[in-house]
Formats: structure tokens, C-alpha cells, sequence
């Protein structure tokens, strides 16, 4: 008995301790061509969800891809940022995005730049 006591014990303190995969972080980071961005659209979140920012991007063939990001945190003026270079060859962004943040959702973005004259398609 005092050694399931003993076990059962020592199974629930390792529990409650974070271990190394709390320490981790994933952080993505988007660079977009002002020549692919074809669209973009800030979506307001429900209640207790993340912002979205809605981007249409063309492809070589002329196909579009869409991609959704998340926010906690929101966008703050990245939509509008972001609308200025739509179809600008010497422009891009850069959305960086924290995946493992210590939100309600666990997203939020850390930045959201434009580059002008350092990218050139090929």
C-alpha cells in the first residue's frame, strides 16, 4: 500500500512540472513579394478568437493560394502596410508570427514590415 501511495505520488508531482517542451518556441516568418500579393482582407475575430489576416497571393501559372494568419494580439496596421505594396516588383513583407505564444490561442504576431528596393524577383 505505502508503495502505490509512493508511485502514485511521485507520477502526480511529474505532472505538475513542466518538462523541456514547455521551453520551446515556434516562430514562423512569411516574406511576400509585392508582385504576389494579390489581395488583402483584416478579418474581425468572435468572441475569444485570434484576428485574421486574409492574404490572396497569385502563382507563376496565375493560380492564387490563400493563407490565413492568426493573432491574439491582433494586426495592428499590417493589413493597410501591406496594401500598399500590392503589385510593387521592388517591394515585400515580412510577417513574423509567434505559434507557441503564451496567449489565449497561442498565436500573435511580432512583426510586420515592408522592404522597398532589396528584392527582386527573378
Amino acid at each position: 500500500m505505502l508503495k502505490r501511495l509512493f508511485l502514485c505520488a511521485l507520477l502526480c508531482s511529474s505532472l505538475a512540472v513542466p518538462g523541456p517542451a514547455a521551453a520551446y518556441q515556434l516562430i514562423v516568418s512569411y516574406r511576400i513579394a509585392g508582385t504576389d500579393l494579390a489581395a488583402v482582407e483584416l478579418q474581425e475575430p468572435e468572441v475569444e478568437d485570434p484576428e485574421v489576416l486574409h492574404l490572396k497571393l497569385t502563382e507563376g501559372a496565375g493560380d492564387t493560394l490563400e493563407l490565413f494568419l492568426e493573432s491574439d494580439a491582433g494586426f495592428g496596421t499590417c493589413a493597410d502596410d501591406l496594401q500598399t505594396i500590392i503589385g510593387v516588383a521592388d517591394a515585400y513583407a515580412e510577417i513574423v508570427i509567434d505559434q507557441s505564444a503564451q496567449t489565449m490561442n497561442g498565436v500573435a504576431m511580432l512583426q510586420c514590415a515592408i522592404f522597398w528596393g532589396l528584392f527582386r524577383p527573378n
